[in-house]
């Protein structure tokens, strides 16, 4: 059928982009799962990210936070993670998979609903900064993955989202490029 020439190009192709996986996610069974969906991978230690992808002169780093998430998130060890990341590759994506805040026998209906606020503010916040994916499982993660690595080998990386950051005031450059003419500040 139509699907047939696309699936064999699709994978005879994809392994042209090199795919790592972090030593530390070798009890995720995350490199097995991604070499089951066809994909070439290799385990070794990375500086930053758990799964990085290279491709010609591109590169793509994926944190992944399960149940740590909210706990690396209060340490700041999530923000040292992305500024690591930032500084070592063109993109950078963190994916938040099957992570919830957690519920003491305590908590009430008004608590839980407070900590499901702060958890969904947190993912909100956080997406300013880097592209946050919100995913069930770990299927979802690899489903994000293919699809990176088709993008990556089309040449045409996902749309990123652009980094969102509040200025109480107009620094100096700004203010001289939002004077000229037609431009606003948010092509400024």
């Amino acid at each position: 059928s139509t699907l047939f020439p696309y699936t064999t190009l699709f994978r005879s192709t994809k392994e042209l982009v090199q795919i790592y996986i972090d030593i530390h996610e070798r009890d995720s069974g995350l490199l097995e799962a991604i070499q089951d969906r066809g994909l070439n991978a290799i385990e070794k230690p990375l500086e930053s990210g758990d799964v990085v992808l290279h491709y010609k002169d591109k590169s793509v780093s994926i944190e992944m936070k399960r149940s740590d998430y909210i706990s690396s998130l209060h340490s700041g060890r999530l923000r040292n993670q992305i500024c690591k990341m930032s500084d070592h590759y063109d993109f950078y994506i963190l994916i938040v998979e099957g992570a919830e805040p957690y519920i003491h026998n305590e908590d009430t209906g008004d608590t839980i609903e407070e900590k499901m606020h702060k958890y969904r503010m947190s993912l909100r916040t956080l997406n300013r900064r880097i592209t946050v994916y919100e995913v069930k499982n770990q299927d979802e993660t690899l489903d994000i993955i293919e699809e990176i690595v088709r993008d990556m080998m089309n040449n045409k990386l996902f749309v990123m989202r652009r980094a969102i950051t509040v200025e109480p005031e107009l620094s100096d450059s700004m203010k001289f490029i939002c004077g000229l003419p037609h431009v606003k500040q948010i092509i400024g």
